[in-house]
């Protein structure tokens, strides 16, 4: 399932009552359908100049994709979170929180070119709001505990000052509340009239999602999704 922008996840559902409760969930690429009742329409904006950067969008996203071409030719901004990542860390978690808590999600942003920092060799993810983007990147230190990679923000576009602070407020707090460290969050599906009864008092994060699910035998329409 596809949570928001390029984040997806794998889940297991089991039934509970009136509800669906998850005994899996794992990253795991999404392939959409295309057309029909679920079409999930996806553009592939390729990015102006030299490299080859492509930024993935979706249709719920409000973005400018016209000027998000050229976005990364116009002066940056770069802000550090004091995040440490350590060998081995993990980074669905961080990307599942971020899809949740930016309204356009993340975006992939992979390739190469003179001046891009991602945060790892294939690209970056990206949060995005009109013609701005801010990608992660990193940079590599060492403590008293070792080696880390402290998680930064880039940002460009004529917003990208105010969208990069937002990011960087967020990773800073998933951090405070346990981070890589805090127990996994469970999810829920809720179809039909129990659709009605789900709300954000429920849960930390409602996502509206319409998928085509056969457990048993039967179609099941939109859900919301929560944390």
């Amino acid at each position: 399932m596809r949570i928001r922008g390029s984040i997806s996840r794998s889940f297991a559902f089991e039934r509970d009552g009136d509800a669906w409760k998850t005994v899996s969930c794992e990253m795991a690429t999404f392939i959409p359908l295309r057309k029909g009742v679920c079409d999930d329409v996806y553009t592939l904006v390729p990015m102006a100049g030299e490299g080859d950067v492509r930024l993935e969008t979706f249709s719920e996203q409000d973005v400018d994709r016209e000027a998000l071409r050229s976005v990364l030719d116009q002066q940056q901004t770069k802000i550090y979170t004091g995040v440490k990542f350590r060998q081995g860390s993990a980074w669905e978690w961080l990307y599942l929180y971020l899809a949740c808590v930016l309204p356009n999600g993340l975006s992939r942003l992979p390739g190469q070119r003179p001046g891009f920092t991602p945060h790892f060799g294939w690209g970056s993810m990206a949060a995005l709001d009109a013609g701005s983007l801010a990608y992660l990147t990193v940079r590599e230190g060492e403590d008293e505990q070792g080696r880390y990679w402290e998680v930064g923000v880039i940002g460009h576009g004529e917003g990208s000052a105010d969208l990069a602070e937002r990011v960087v407020s967020e990773i800073r707090a998933w951090d405070a509340t346990g981070g890589n460290d805090a127990p996994e969050p469970g999810f829920r599906m809720d179809v039909a009239d129990s659709r009605d009864r789900l709300t954000a008092d429920d849960s930390r994060f409602v996502v509206r999602r319409r998928q085509a699910l056969q457990p048993t035998g039967r179609r099941l329409g939109a859900q919301g999704l929560s944390r």
